[in-house]
């Protein structure tokens, strides 16, 4: 027994490395797990997700002839190569596609029943396109196909973008961590639209340069003012945008893009209004009027501003104080209160004002 007991004790010394090997492996595997899981936040936080949404409660697309764009026509997401400035010629459609820098494209949709939608989503892990402005370039083609490289197939087309920080392609890099590498773009941010139109409810694409549009709402305008036994005198006349009827304040142009009738003598489709002072603000002058949708009429309608009849460059806050499917009530105030400013309306065609 005594030589039975001492083989025993004599034995459990030995045992002692195997436990400490043990410990050792499990602090190496430990680490091995962190070191592992480190990697794994590192290889994500290489990539950067861009969402961008139209429709889902958010302005819808519009082709220019006012109608919602129907499904499969290209929506792309990107920038433009450096040293291009999209705003010197935004009517030059191969410039623009020859230096658009796509990261990632989809196509409209009907979306809960609403047409006019896209969404999309993408991942990147190129660090080009970190930094740099984000745009939304979307086409429509005759043919349903991406726009060809000279434009031939492109019928109408918009380039939009925002003035809000979040309109910049997000960093990439190890120091970039969920949620700094997530940018949730829709399409009611966008205030800028380089061809196009925006307004509360769409972004309205505006037919290619040196196209038409047949039949137009201006043509629709005139056809109605006629009925249906026109007038040639009066036919003539009211096909001269330029031209003022008589008994009418402004001229054609004006009426059909103030949504007024030229043939109603009345008031001007405007009135000049002055807001008191209030919370220490002091009173101001200003203009309000109704002027129809630019996805509805084709053309941009926007006051300007001066304080000498010269330069018409003093800046103005437009405020849309109610809206139909068709119209808008507009309010323009100077953006510094006075009560010296004049002010003019300027009616264009979408994407040449």
């Amino acid at each position: 027994m005594r030589n039975m007991k001492q083989s025993f004790q004599s034995s459990c010394p030995a045992a002692q490395p195997i436990f400490i090997r043990l410990r050792a492996l499990r602090a190496i595997f430990r680490t091995a797990c962190l070191a592992l899981a480190f990697t794994a936040i590192s290889a994500t936080a290489h990539a950067s997700t861009v969402v961008l949404q139209g429709g889902f409660g958010y302005p819808v697309t519009n082709s220019a002839d006012g109608a919602a764009i129907d499904p499969g026509f290209e929506v792309s997401v990107g920038t433009f190569a450096d040293g291009f400035d999209p705003a010197a010629a935004p009517s030059d459609l191969p410039a623009l596609l020859a230096a658009w820098t796509e990261y990632a494209k989809t196509t409209t949709a009907v979306i809960d029943g609403v047409p006019g939608s896209f969404y999309l989503k993408h991942i990147n892990n190129t660090p080009a396109f970190a930094g740099k402005k984000i745009y939304l370039f979307l086409t429509r083609t005759s043919d349903h196909a991406s726009p060809a490289a000279d434009a031939s197939n492109v019928t109408d087309y918009g380039v939009f973008s925002s003035s809000q920080a979040a309109w910049t392609f997000p960093a990439i890099g190890e120091d970039v961590l969920p949620p700094l590498d997530l940018t949730q773009l829709n399409t009611a941010q966008i205030d800028s639209a380089l061809w196009g139109a925006v307004d509360p409810s769409a972004l309205a694409l505006a037919f290619k340069a040196g196209t038409n549009t047949s039949p137009s709402a201006w043509d629709s305008w005139v056809a109605s003012l006629l009925g249906s036994n026109p007038d040639p005198a009066l036919a003539a006349a009211l096909a001269d945008p330029t031209a003022t009827l008589p008994g009418a304040s402004v001229n054609n142009l004006l009426s059909f893009a103030l949504d007024s009738n030229p043939l109603v003598s009345g008031p001007p489709p405007y009135q000049v209004i002055t807001i008191p002072a209030e919370n220490g603000n002091p009173s101001t002058t200003g203009i309000t009027y109704t002027r129809k949708k630019a996805s509805v009429s084709g053309f941009t309608t926007l006051a300007e501003a001066s304080s000498d009849l010269s330069t018409w460059a003093l800046p103005i806050t437009e405020t849309i104080t109610s809206s139909t499917d068709t119209t808008e009530d507009v309010r323009v105030t100077p953006t510094t209160p006075t009560n010296k400013a004049f002010f003019r309306i300027k009616v264009a065609p979408v994407g040449q004002n």
